[in-house]
């Protein structure tokens, strides 16, 4: 009987260091609560048998998640949002460029992914609805449209340096020119195939419009060139939120709503402008429905390349 006690008393106290070797990968709370929960189970009197034991080790196992899991899951959360976004963005904490990589890293010293992280503790907690909430949420990025003027920003002219601290550069924003290497065929096609998406899915569109002197009346819209420019158009019609911004970065006609594409006025002067209907400025779908009004619209159009027209439009 002695023997036998002996025998289980040593089976315990091997599985509860193997249990507690399991979970020295989980940080200092979850290792307390699964240590607590085991120390409570072996002092249950039915835990004399080896079965009931390594029951209990299961339980742990299929219960409680690794950090490294956890991460796991929130980096394929992020890698989803960030195919709806361009491939490098401007951090306007730092100043600097950031490639995909390096936005992942900002967004992991960041309070949010931090209380994300420690707040998936078992397996029920791994719910993508508040995981998918976070992360779009950080990864939210404002789009900028406008038309270069005598200088023309390109990658090697920012690439690693603080764009607060650079002079000579005006208007740099994110744009293709600057923020994707177009010595590069591959990462050059991709702002042509998925700058609608890009735009689409941004929180916020600017338009400056460096061309419209401060204070300016309505109808300055209208006559500026940049509705005449190919690429233009899906940087307008594709963004659910749209803010026209003067030459001064003043508002335009003041206006102070916070989408203008919810702004009669202005819609009606932009209907005029592109002869574009205002519910497909508004709520544009892409497709072959109205290719003959589309093509209209294409023709009022100017790009630098002529195959342009072509691919602004796809």
């Amino acid at each position: 009987m002695l023997g036998h006690q002996h025998s289980s008393l040593q089976l315990a106290h091997y599985a509860y260091l193997h249990v507690q070797l399991g979970i020295k990968t989980l940080d200092g709370a979850r290792h307390d609560e699964a240590a607590d929960y085991f120390t409570a189970a072996l002092n249950r009197r039915d835990l004399s048998s080896k079965s009931n034991i390594h029951e209990i080790y299961e339980d742990l196992v299929v219960e409680y998640i690794c950090p490294s899991e956890a991460e796991d899951v929130i980096r394929r959360a992020v890698w989803i949002e960030l195919s709806n976004a361009p491939l490098c963005l401007l951090n306007t904490s730092t100043g600097l460029l950031c490639d995909r990589a390096a936005q992942l890293n900002s967004f992991k010293t960041t309070p949010e992914y931090k209380e994300l992280l420690s707040s998936i503790t078992k397996r029920s907690d791994l719910r993508m609805e508040r995981i998918k909430e976070v992360v779009a949420m950080h990864f939210r990025c404002v789009l900028l449209s406008h038309r270069w003027e005598e200088t023309e920003a390109l990658l090697h002219d920012i690439q690693d340096k603080v764009m607060y601290e650079l002079n000579g550069l005006g208007g740099i924003a994110w744009m293709d020119t600057c923020c994707i290497d177009k010595s590069n065929n591959v990462e050059l096609e991709e702002p042509v195939n998925f700058m609608f998406v890009w735009y689409r899915h941004s929180t916020l569109t600017t338009i400056h419009l460096s061309d419209v002197p401060p204070s300016s009346q309505s109808g300055a819209l209208a006559s500026s060139v940049w509705n005449e420019r190919g690429w233009a158009f899906q940087k307008f019609v594709a963004p659910k939120v749209v803010i026209f911004y003067q030459k001064d970065w003043s508002l335009y006609l003041d206006d102070r709503s916070p989408n203008h594409k919810r702004s009669p006025a202005i819609m009606k002067e932009l209907e005029g402008a592109t002869g574009i209907g205002a519910q497909a400025l508004i709520s544009f779908h892409p497709g072959m429905r109205g290719a003959r009004e589309k093509l209209q619209w294409a023709s009022r159009c100017v790009t630098t390349m002529q195959e342009d027209i072509m691919y602004s439009y796809l």
